[in-house]
């Protein structure tokens, strides 16, 4: 029998969900509509799963798949990868999550997977890298708030423990 203070599954679940998609939504306006004009790039993550689906499958993906490819890993793995991070840390510290999950999913985007497809080390920090560093942490940022804010709203309801995603004590304000 659960406890009325415990979050159940699907709690958690719409959670990460909701604050994945917005902040993969909130990315991809990003990407295509205000990196342009702030670094003169579009973000394209679907070419990075086009070339990883290409080197570790064979698989020839078209960006029609490559994109909701990426969208669906974006809104639910880096949603719950947010989540995961957020248990680490005070409930005070909302934002904190948020960059730490962006700096690494940044890291692991141009210092890993990108020499992996066969681009240079953080695509030698150029407007591109910069570029991915404001979108990943932007996004990552507005998960955890979200998140928070989700969670706080089930926790309202009387649903799940005080701690992380409370939004009633002031210090965990972006």
């Amino acid at each position: 029998m659960q406890s009325s203070n415990a979050l159940t599954a699907p709690h958690v679940f719409v959670a990460i969900a909701t604050a994945g998609l917005v902040g993969e939504v909130a990315f991809e306006i990003y990407a295509w509509l205000i990196s342009p004009h702030l670094f003169d790039v579009v973000l394209q993550p679907s070419n990075l799963v086009i070339a990883l689906a290409a080197k570790l499958a064979g698989l020839q993906l078209t960006h029609a798949i490559a994109f909701p490819v990426h969208f669906l890993i974006g809104s639910l793995g880096f949603g719950a990868f947010v989540y995961g991070i957020s248990l680490l840390f005070s409930a005070e510290r909302v934002w904190l999550p948020g960059l730490v999950a962006g700096v690494i999913l940044w890291f692991v985007a141009q210092g890993i997977l990108a020499p992996f497809i066969g681009r240079s080390f953080m695509m030698d920090f150029g407007a591109y890298t910069q570029s991915s560093f404001v979108g990943h942490v932007g996004m990552t940022l507005l998960m955890a708030r979200v998140l928070a804010v989700v969670l706080s709203y089930f926790r309202g309801r009387g649903v799940g423990p005080r701690g992380w995603g409370d939004t009633d004590h002031g210090g965990n304000s972006l």
